[in-house]
């Protein structure tokens, strides 16, 4: 009886053994393949993000910012940021769906609009949704569409030129104001082959911000069960002003704390435009103290023009520096663009003692993926 208890307790612990050996064998396959698709993820998230304008254009008085937070690994937003001549050209399309599949279809939608991109540069914006539209149709059947939105900015006159094929339309924001573009015609792309659109024009003036941005920040869906909608948006956007990084920062703070997370339901992508002008200050500096002050007060602007953190800190080593060597009255001329700020130190007899030019450097697009922690280097 021994013998035989003995026996079924060695055939169980064996069973146990091959058993938890097959779990081992299995979790370890399940890893590498989680693994896998991580790498992989991590290789579709570089194809697409090489779609889109990860440096972004150096305009002397015009400022710019980019930001896209897809809703899963990857999304079906597609944009583009171009500074071709005197003109600066922004392309914004968002396809149905999100993930693998609207991933997909961005790459295409980039590949078609490259074609035609062309008319923008001669500020064509309808004839471009309309061939874009007619090329789409040959591939989608029917059975998806997008939004696009086209539009260009005449960098010398501040004359904006725009088409839209039902994307959300953008908001003009100047001071506490703000003003939604006119509705030129067009539908959907991908719906109507010979689908006509519509051309309007808005004159940009000194601190127009320009607020494009994709249908999933009006479509947040609130606790109570209504739509953020355009109400939600205009509560927000008269605090625009106070730096494109500032007033990013604003308006995620209050889309995260009106759907109670990020991401948001759908893929997301904010273009923030700026005619931001050129900025133009004289000094009178009498000490070290109120040489601290002025700059407190420079830190201001240069954050405002998108300069970072480390540039600011070198331009204010330089001023340091140079004021110190002299340590008396003097007075300092800045001027400050989105390219460059010049320096120049001198004495009431106008005698220059010291001048110098840091470039800022350049400005890229904010890409923020949630699943993975995969974040752009």
């Amino acid at each position: 009886m021994k013998k035989i208890n003995y026996v079924a307790v060695k055939n169980d612990i064996s069973k146990r053994k091959t058993a938890e050996q097959k779990i081992k064998e299995y979790t370890q396959f399940i890893e590498n393949e989680l693994k896998e698709k991580q790498i992989s993820l991590k290789k579709l998230q570089s194809v697409q993000k090489s779609l889109t304008p990860i440096v972004l254009p150096n305009i002397n008085d015009t400022n710019i910012l980019s930001f896209y937070m897809p809703s899963e690994e990857l999304g079906g937003d597609m944009f583009d940021i171009q500074h071709r001549g005197n003109k600066l050209i922004v392309i914004m399309a968002d396809c149905t769906g999100h993930g693998l599949y609207a991933a997909m279809d961005t790459v295409l939608v980039k590949s078609i609009s490259d074609q035609y991109f062309y008319l923008l540069e001669e500020e064509k914006t309808d004839e471009f949704l309309y061939f874009v539209n007619k090329r789409i149709i040959n591939y989608f059947f029917g059975e998806n569409f997008l939004t696009m939105f086209v539009c260009v900015l005449n960098l010398d006159t501040k004359l904006l030129t725009y088409s839209n094929a039902a994307s959300e339309l953008p908001y003009i924001i100047n001071n506490s104001s703000f003003e939604k573009l006119e509705k030129p015609k067009g539908h959907h792309i991908g719906l109507f082959e010979h689908e006509k659109f519509g051309v309007k024009q808005k004159q940009l003036i000194e601190n127009d911000i320009l607020f494009i941005y994709s249908d999933a920040v009006r479509e947040i869906i609130l606790e109570n069960g209504k739509i953020f909608d355009h109400d939600g948006i205009e509560q927000i956007i008269p605090s625009f002003g106070k730096g494109l990084k500032n007033d990013l920062k604003h308006l995620l703070v209050n889309l995260k704390k009106s759907y109670g997370k990020l991401p948001l339901e759908d893929d997301t992508t904010i273009i923030l435009i700026e005619n931001i002008g050129i900025y133009k200050e004289n000094f009178e500096i009498k000490s070290k103290i109120d040489f601290e002050e002025k700059f407190k007060k420079l830190k201001t602007s240069y954050m405002r023009y998108n300069y970072d953190s480390i540039t600011i800190e070198e331009i204010y080593n330089i001023c340091k520096e140079n004021y110190l060597k002299i340590e008396e009255k003097i007075n300092l001329d800045v001027l400050i663009n989105c390219e460059k700020t010049d320096l120049k130190f001198y004495k009431e007899n106008n005698k220059e003692v010291f001048s110098h030019q840091v470039e800022r450097h350049s400005v890229k697009t904010i890409f923020k993926y949630f699943k993975f922690s995969f974040q752009d280097q």
